[in-house]
């Protein structure tokens, strides 16, 4: 049985301190809302906000970012497409270029264009002797299993890869890429760890070589015959046909320019008992402009509040859903492939919920229209879960990267794990300034436990790495991440002609160190009555060590406030 769901009217907020958010185990690899924190405290942390305003500009983008919501000169009725080099270019505050935009700007200017094709490119010789590759026998393979998911047409990538000329055309830029792994983008060091990643869309060092040996020799089509099957594209569900289908009600406006739209849909769950999921897929309804979505589940009724409080449909929510969120629902984004959670594990959608869209829109020079709608796989009744996926995070949030400081290290860690978990995916998250990111464990034996690590960070390809296999994690065990940045003149990412100093905060022009990882508990037996406490357990950790945190520093005060009284007697 299907089952449509519909959405009412509302919307507006200012931005809290929003929502890190991060796609779920059911993508294949993902984007991170680089916009906040709440998806590690899955809410507001007690006493930090938004800073009400920011006077940093975007020089480049000709933009002056002022203002929580980030005003923009009145005549500027868009923001045009920056220039850049090979590097992203902030959000701007919401608005401004998207790291989507930015990144197919950067390729443009390296070589992805057309006409391209006619460049030279510094690749190695062709061996002598050997056999050349061919586009029919060699290349396509290569292009089909992992370009061409998003380079065809109504997709993201700004070319399409599907046939020879389009091959040829962008030939000597693919043996650039390739060789310095710009693309396919997969930013985890596959010799980091002992347990490797799912769905690794990283080229080996045969496969590289044979674009550059392909260009080398002048790039020839070969026999057609040896050309494999054009794969199928699915315009349907691709997971197959959902339980429960939720949609927006009615298409949502996006203008042809200006700033960066971030909207949250309240959609109620209509199921009449709690529900395990256990695949999600999105189906955007406007490629062109959805930047990605990302879905909570709210149990407190304040998204409905929020919703209502505005009369356009669903409210503002750049920093994240801004509520106590229940949990996730995953999410998607470009290049994002849906799939199921393994067998016993799955999500808790309870009765009674709502569905919390949050849809992030990048104007593309015309005025748009989107209707975005998930499906939802139900665990069968004679399979339920066992086991529920919830995410947690390494986090630092009081850290000052000194303007000049071209590698300033930061240390973020959990609080020892209150559980036996087992780890599923990591998730590595930083802004402009990060070059790298390592991710390990230290169990209360001392033995040190690598989960990734990212030699050359890149913003616009934030992404989830899924695990082969569960990484299990006693009690006690602490979770750290060891981040470097460079806030020096050097750096081509940053986002003002002269550095200065940078903290934590939410907007791309702030910077944030966090390793996130999704996790189950070791012992839970859904099945047997046991409770879906794992996000719990972590929120209410989190909480008392905050409590305990404000009655120290309430106690220095009173002591420093002792100290003077005394001093003026």
């Amino acid at each position: 049985m299907i089952r449509r769901l519909g959405l009412t009217r509302s919307p507006i907020v200012g931005t809290g301190f929003g929502a890190v958010a991060i796609l779920s185990l059911s993508s294949v690899y993902a984007y991170i809302d680089p916009d906040g924190i709440d998806r590690m405290t899955g809410g507001a942390v007690p006493g930090a906000s938004c800073p009400s305003t920011s006077s940093r500009s975007c020089p480049t983008l000709g933009v002056e970012a002022a203002s929580a919501s980030c005003d923009a000169s009145e005549d500027v009725e868009s923001v045009p497409t920056p220039v850049v080099g090979t590097s992203a270019l902030p959000d701007c505050c919401q608005g401004g270029a998207s790291g989507r935009s930015a990144l197919l700007a950067s390729l443009a200017l390296d070589g992805f264009e057309e006409g391209a094709g006619d460049r030279t490119t510094t690749v190695g010789d062709a061996a002598e002797g050997a056999e050349a590759p061919t586009y029919t026998k060699d290349v396509a393979p290569l292009l089909q299993a992992n370009c061409q998911e998003c380079h065809r047409p109504g997709q993201v990538a700004p070319f399409t890869l599907l046939s020879y000329e389009d091959a040829r055309t962008h030939g000597p830029d693919l043996a650039t890429v390739t060789l310095d792994r710009r693309m396919p983008p997969w930013l985890a060091d596959p010799e980091f760890g002992d347990v490797g990643f799912r769905h690794d869309r990283s080229l080996t060092e045969a496969e590289i070589e044979t674009f550059q040996a392909w260009v080398d020799a002048g790039m020839p089509e070969g026999d057609p015959a040896d050309l494999p099957p054009v794969p199928e594209f699915s315009e349907g569900w691709a997971l197959g046909e959902p339980d429960v289908i939720i949609e927006m009600p009615e298409p949502f406006e996006i203008p042809a320019g200006g700033l960066d739209v971030h909207r949250c849909f309240v959609i109620p769950n209509p199921l009449p008992e709690d529900a395990e999921v256990i695949g999600i897929e999105y189906k955007p309804g406007n490629a062109r402009v959805v930047h990605h979505v990302l879905g909570y589940i709210d149990i407190s009724g304040e998204a409905r509040k929020k919703d209502a409080e505005d009369e356009l449909q669903g409210y503002e929510c750049q920093g994240g859903p801004m509520i106590d969120i229940r949990g996730d629902l995953g999410g998607w984004a470009p290049g994002a492939n849906p799939d199921f959670l393994p067998e016993g594990i799955g999500r808790i959608l309870p009765k009674g919920s709502d569905i919390v869209l949050q849809v992030h829109y990048h104007p593309d020079g015309k005025p748009e229209a989107d209707v975005t709608r998930i499906g939802l796989h139900l665990a069968p009744k004679d399979r339920p879960i066992k086991k529920a996926l919830h995410w947690w995070a390494a986090g630092n949030t009081d850290f000052r990267i000194p303007a000049g400081d071209g590698a300033y290290e930061v240390v973020a860690d959990t609080l020892p794990l209150p559980c036996d978990v087992e780890v599923r995916a990591v998730a590595p998250h930083m802004h402009l300034l990060g070059t790298d990111m390592t991710m390990y464990a230290e169990t209360p034996s001392g033995e040190r436990i690598d989960l990734i690590r990212i030699d050359r960070w890149d913003f616009n390809w934030q992404l989830q790495y899924m695990l082969e296999r569960p990484v299990v994690l006693p009690a006690g065990s602490v979770v750290k991440a060891i981040a470097h940045y460079d806030n020096s003149a050097d750096n081509p990412n940053q986002s003002v002609e002269s550095p200065i100093d940078v903290k934590f905060g939410d907007w791309t022009t702030d910077e944030m160190c966090f390793g996130f990882f999704a996790s189950t508990k070791v012992d839970q037996d859904l099945t047997e009555g046991d409770d879906d406490d794992l996000h719990l357990l972590f929120r209410t950790q989190l909480d008392e060590a905050y409590k305990q945190m404000e009655q120290e520093r309430r106690s220095r005060g009173t002591r420093a406030g002792d100290a003077e009284s005394g001093s003026e007697e």
